[in-house]
């Protein structure tokens, strides 16, 4: 009989997810996590999709702040008005995020005369274009990545183990919610046993 893989769990705990993940905790130092954020590609790739929500929308706004505030700044020290009409802070962010999303200016420019504005719009510009390049990529490989595929996949809630051969013979079933064949499928099982060394249970695999 199958079942989903909620219900197989909710009836015994498991030590290892079929996605590869193990149910073990463990003591996450300040070394540790300065490796995950050097490794940010894969960090990215195994978070939650709010996660990659929140993380996107942050980093927008981030950006977008951030070049309003060196927009606000060049333009209020220098000597003359480096972007037409515009007067306050919350006028700055609106010509950040039309700039850096190519949606348009409107009544808001970059005088001609300002040297300083016209390479700061360049720069912003160019990290528009590539930071949406990236974060497509990413989103598009979140997406495409095979881990959603388990889904659709059932595992039976129960195993068999019996006799053949003189030997034994562990049997459990797989079955495919959807009707395409899953190409290149690959099993692999892991064991784990509790011994007892020095009076202390452990997992062995």
């Amino acid at each position: 009989r199958l079942s989903s893989p909620k219900t197989a769990r909710a009836q015994t705990r498991i030590v290892n997810r079929k996605t590869g993940q193990l149910e073990l905790k463990y003591g996450i130092t300040k070394i540790w996590k300065l490796n995950f954020a050097k490794d940010v590609l894969t960090t990215i790739m195994n978070a939650k999709w709010w996660q990659i929500t929140v993380f996107v929308c942050l980093y927008y706004i981030v950006s977008w702040l951030s070049f309003a505030c060196l927009w606000y700044a060049e333009n209020r020290l220098s000597h003359y008005t480096c972007v037409a009409n515009v007067t306050n802070f919350s006028a700055m962010f609106l010509f950040s995020v039309e700039t850096q999303s190519t949606l348009g200016f409107g009544d808001k420019y970059v005088v001609s005369s300002c040297i300083i504005g016209s390479a700061l719009l360049v720069i912003q510009t160019l990290y528009g274009a590539i930071t949406k390049a990236v974060l497509d990529g990413l989103i598009y490989a979140w997406y495409a990545s095979p881990r959603n595929r388990r889904h659709t996949i059932l595992f039976s809630s129960r195993a068999v183990v019996y006799k053949q051969n003189g030997g034994r013979v562990f049997q459990f079933q797989v079955g495919n919610m959807r009707h395409d064949s899953i190409v290149e499928c690959h099993v692999r099982l892991q064991l784990y046993l509790p011994r007892l060394v020095n009076g202390i249970y452990q997992l062995e695999q």
